[in-house]
């Protein structure tokens, strides 16, 4: 089997792509594996948020719902656009994990987990909101 990535107007081997690229290649595909649980180490290490909202998310929505991924993530836009059944936040003391919170996207503690650590803390998305409202593009 060939995998190619359509880059301008050429077509690239897998072989000739960055690690970003391989995984915008790849990722979709093993997405489409229901039939088995998945398991994703930070996606966002090596694809973009453009990719993560435009393709992956809509990968993670068509799966059969009774389908299961476990994404480890810092981005919001996973849990938040692929609306997560279940939040899972974890704390380290150096040597152990430990859980600080669990549960779905409506519990405040899962709320406070994305804002402040996945989005930087309140002041950090109202400032984006107040840069993306002052130079809208279209």
């Amino acid at each position: 089997m060939e995998f190619k990535l359509l880059d301008g107007a050429d077509y690239k081997d897998i072989l000739e792509l960055s690690t970003g690229q391989r995984c915008t290649v790849i990722l979709p595909l093993v997405l489409q594996h229901t039939d088995r649980l998945l398991i994703v180490d930070q996606p966002e290490d090596h694809i973009d948020n453009a990719f993560i909202a435009e393709t992956l998310i809509k990968s993670v929505l068509s799966r059969d719902k009774a389908s299961q991924i476990v994404f480890s993530t810092h981005n919001a836009n996973i849990p938040v656009l692929g609306d997560a059944d279940q939040v899972v936040q974890m704390g380290s003391d150096g040597k152990r994990g430990f859980l600080i919170a669990s549960s779905g996207l409506q519990d405040p503690k899962v709320v406070n987990a994305i804002t402040t650590v996945m989005e930087g803390g309140e002041k950090a998305f109202s400032q984006r909101a107040e840069f993306y409202n002052k130079h809208k593009y279209l």
